[in-house]
């Protein structure tokens, strides 16, 4: 006796007639089983990828807003009349490791009638690998000058 053929005959209906038609069985070495374990193997580093860039977005996000409020809080100190040290401490305080730049806004004689405050810092990427990626997150906030 010969092999055993793969093929194995199919009867369909089309338009109302039988059609006869060969549908072929999958051989034997060709097996389906561990294919989603190797699917799964493969997705799994484009998740975790996936996954810590979202995370990466979102703290960058929280850094925007607590840039925004340093650069508020760095602005009130200037405001009240305080030294441009005490501005840039009361900013690096709120948010540490940034940095603080103020700027007069007014007349040309220096004094200008509010102060505006840019807070930059700048975040690195969360995994060490990627050490080369950063990204500079900036706030700024102004507030007229108080006078007695």
């Amino acid at each position: 006796m010969g092999k055993p053929s793969a093929d194995r005959q199919v009867v369909a209906r089309v338009s109302g007639r039988r059609v006869r038609t060969l549908a072929r069985q999958p051989c034997a070495g060709r097996s389906a089983r561990g294919s989603a374990t190797l699917e799964l193997a493969l997705a799994i580093p484009a998740l975790t990828a996936v996954a810590f860039g979202l995370v990466w977005v979102l703290a960058v996000g929280v850094t925007f807003a607590r840039a925004g409020d340093a650069a508020r809080a760095a602005a009130r100190v200037a405001a009240r009349g305080e030294s441009d040290a005490a501005a840039r401490d009361e900013a690096t305080r709120t948010l540490p490791g940034s940095t603080a730049q103020l700027l007069d806004v007014g007349d040309t004689s220096g004094t200008g009638e509010h102060v505006r405050v840019v807070v930059t810092y700048t975040m690195a990427a969360p995994i060490g690998w990627l050490h080369g990626l950063s990204v500079d997150v900036t706030g700024s906030a102004s507030a007229w000058r108080e006078t007695l």
